[in-house]
């Protein structure tokens, strides 16, 4: 299997072009107004249509190709919707990732763990924007990640979501090296980006429900609040630091006569009498 000629022959398929695409395992044909990928052994893998909508992709989740073409669409900021139809197709849409930022798409917990990762080492007293979640037509900073038994709770600036750790969740990564601008990166809108509109399942999931492009630049998230000040200190922003420093009770559970700590990889449990935990600040603040 040449992997190389799959992976190129893949990226050109989303990319939607369609003159001669073949090898030996993999082809692309136009049929009316779909594109379509199929495997010469196992048939139809995923189909790229151009409708009302907007652009859309309907990627066949048993197919022997599902990770590597899973991987180029949100490497293109095609994001899963979460939909899957009755033949077991699930469909992709296209969504705006601003620049210096990467799309990914993994179960909670994995994003808990790179949050708690990244916020070991960032300033707790200010706005983060190394990790974004999408949610209200806008990405927004995360701003806490509790996880208990098995439940994760993502907390933004204007929502919280409530997950199992194995849904799946769409987020933003920033890339290494970069240095932004927060509030003038998320300003971008390239005129060929569509404004895309969606609408939420329970587990806060989105759907595409229409898709229009801007006659203009447009800010994201313009008709919501702020998504992304710039890295400033609490009283410039109008935030309290009370507000931005983690609960411990997400993190820290007394039952039984023990303590449990919950971490990255799992839970510390302590065992004593006259038990007393506390945040080590510059004000050491004893809670228990």
């Amino acid at each position: 299997m040449n992997t190389l000629d799959d992976l190129v022959l893949i990226q050109k398929f989303i990319r939607g072009e369609t003159t001669l695409l073949a090898n030996q395992r993999l082809r692309v044909e136009s049929v009316f107004d779909s594109i379509q990928l199929l495997a010469k052994r196992g048939g139809l893998i995923a189909t790229i249509k151009q409708s009302s909508e907007g652009l859309a992709v309907l990627l066949r989740r048993d197919s022997d190709y599902y990770g590597l073409v899973h991987q180029c669409l949100l490497d293109r900021s095609f994001m899963p919707t979460g939909v899957i139809d009755a033949s077991g197709f699930e469909q992709y849409c296209l969504c705006r990732v601003p620049a210096g930022y990467k799309l990914n798409c993994t179960e909670a917990r994995a994003l808990w763990k790179e949050w708690w990762m990244s916020a070991r080492h960032g300033n707790r007293s200010s706005i983060q924007t190394n990790l974004l979640i999408f949610t209200r037509n806008t990405w927004y900073p995360i701003r806490e990640i509790a996880c208990n038994q098995g439940t994760v709770f993502i907390s933004t600036l204007v929502t919280e979501v409530m997950l199992q750790g194995t849904d799946q969740v769409i987020w933003l990564s920033r890339l290494p090296g970069e240095a932004l601008d927060a509030a003038r990166s998320f300003s971008q809108n390239p005129a060929a980006a569509p404004t895309v509109q969606y609408t939420y399942d329970k587990l806060g999931r989105p759907t595409v429900v229409r898709s229009t492009a801007p006659d203009r630049p447009e800010a994201v998230g313009s008709h919501h609040p702020a998504a992304l000040p710039k890295q400033v200190d609490d009283s410039e922003a109008g935030i309290s630091t009370a507000a931005l420093r983690p609960d411990l009770r997400q993190v820290v559970k007394m039952r039984h006569g023990k303590l449990y700590i919950t971490t990255a990889v799992g839970e510390i449990v302590v065992q004593g009498g006259n038990l007393q935990f506390w945040l080590q600040e510059s004000c050491p603040n004893l809670i228990g």
